[in-house]
């Protein structure tokens, strides 16, 4: 590719030690102010995020930089296809000519149907049950296939011939599901999710190639998604347009173009799917520039310089942290005065255990709370450990705000039901019974005290002594 042709790219960055939401608002209110005072000027802009979640936030990010000024806010939408479970759908006119998506529950249900016609004896469900769980499976691997641009008929040769039975029971099964599953959605009239997302990239792609819009379009915050070959494509249009651009997460080190294909092949490493994502646009780490506003006075969140050192050189350190084993030289270069900013308030806690990891977590959340107007976030992929922190935080009499919520099974209620399904399952045996009748949300319209007065008194006159029989 020519140089020419890249330093065409709007491919821009934000340094990982700002507020990358904040940062991104305030450099569209800046570029969109700089075309004259019209207030609808933001309206027209199109914001392009991975999730829901990332478009909420922002819309909150551009009510925190308005300084108080109202605002009609861009358009923001999670770009359809990078999230199985959370994407929108474009309203292009391309896509009234496609049948309609099938709808999710509906999908389960047919899969469900399907699965269950495997034998247990080949590794089948052993109920509707687990037909239920192995369908959702199914449906994932069936959006991850088209996702990925690849031949569901080309599963047999995922597995060679001298490879076990079982193996082959499974590449045949999944074939004949894949069939009957394709042969059921041409009879409906309908298309499967994942294919329709990969169709609606597909077509807003080709309708920006051939009608570029006049408006700022922005895609923001795409790492791993954008691997995805249709979304890829998508985002090299976006990058050419006009008033396009695509930011990204700063990789905060400088680094050889060597490292940088280690890294696009280490699926590990944070920034993996981000260069895989430039390399398959065509793009080098040169062509990315600093997002708009950088190191302007009106660039500084929460009143802290754009160009901290402390939290420059810790993500650098991080970065460095992170390298695979082909950067591993960088550690030779010993340099203490250089790293010295990077660890100041730093620290490394040894835990034996995750529960004792999870007390020191929250006793160190807790004492944040001793200074006033300090913030304090606990970052971890790890859900255990998080809920496990929170229930400790709840000792100290603190309720956390768990932005990736909580699991519906783990509620009162939830757990509640959950009591009641397995009572019934089990024909209302002892054990499973009294754990029903002594759930909090247990009452029977009765006082609290009352109704466990009267459930302990079934204890001792029915359900001690020998098992009585199943049912109520």
């Amino acid at each position: 590719m020519s140089g020419s042709a890249r330093r065409g790219l709007g491919l821009y960055n934000i340094p990982a030690h700002l507020p990358f939401l904040d940062t991104l608002a305030r450099g569209v209110i800046e570029e969109m102010g700089e075309a004259g005072a019209d207030p609808t000027a933001l309206s027209r802009v199109t914001i392009l995020l991975p999730t829901r979640r990332a478009a909420m936030a922002l819309r909150e990010a551009f009510l925190r930089c308005a300084d108080g000024r109202t605002l009609l806010l861009p358009v923001m939408r999670a770009l359809t296809g990078l999230s199985v479970e959370d994407a929108d759908e474009l309203a292009l006119p391309g896509l009234l000519d496609l049948p309609p998506a099938v709808d999710p529950a509906r999908r389960q249900a047919v899969l469900t149907s399907l699965v269950l016609r495997l034998p247990p004896r080949y590794g089948g469900p052993n109920g509707p049950e687990q037909a239920w769980r192995l369908a959702r499976a199914l449906g994932e691997l069936l959006d991850e296939i088209a996702l990925e641009g690849c031949d569901p008929g080309k599963l047999p040769e995922l597995v060679p011939e001298e490879f076990a039975t079982h193996w082959q029971v499974t590449i045949t099964f999944l074939r004949g599901v894949v069939e009957a599953w394709e042969g059921w959605l041409e009879e409906q009239g309908l298309m499967d999710i994942g294919p329709r997302r990969v169709a609606a990239l597909e077509a807003q792609a080709q309708e920006w190639r051939e009608n570029a819009p006049t408006d700022p379009v922005f895609a923001a915050g795409i790492g791993a998604g954008g691997t995805i070959p249709a979304a890829a494509d998508l985002l090299r249009v976006v990058a050419t347009l006009p008033r396009g651009a695509v930011i990204l997460h700063d990789g905060v080190e400088k680094m050889s173009a060597e490292l940088w294909d280690v890294i696009a092949e280490s699926p590990t490493h944070p920034l993996c799917g981000q260069y895989r994502l430039l390399r398959q646009m065509g793009a080098v780490l040169e062509d990315i520039r600093p997002w708009h506003g950088l190191g302007a006075p009106g660039l500084k969140p929460e009143g802290r310089p754009s160009g901290d050192l402390d939290l420059a050189r810790r993500a650098e350190l991080l970065a460095r942290a992170l390298r695979p084993a082909a950067g591993l030289d960088a550690w030779l270069d010993r340099q203490p005065e250089y790293w010295k900013p990077a660890l100041d308030g730093f620290s490394l806690l040894d835990a034996p255990d995750v529960q004792s990891e999870a007390v020191s977590i929250a006793l160190l959340l807790r004492e944040a709370l001793e200074t006033p107007s300090a913030r304090a976030a606990l970052i971890t992929p790890d859900r255990d450990l998080g809920r496990r922190v929170a229930a400790e935080l709840t000792r100290h009499g603190i309720l956390a705000d768990d932005s990736a919520g909580q699991p519906l099974g783990e509620t009162p209620a939830g757990a509640f039901l959950r009591l009641l399904a397995r009572a019934v399952a089990e024909g209302f045996a002892p054990v499973p019974l009294l754990a029903l009748l002594k759930h909090p949300m247990a009452a029977g319209g009765m006082p609290r005290q009352a109704w466990m007065e009267a459930v302990r008194l079934l204890e001792r006159r029915c359900l001690r002594g020998p098992r009585p029989a199943p049912g109520l």
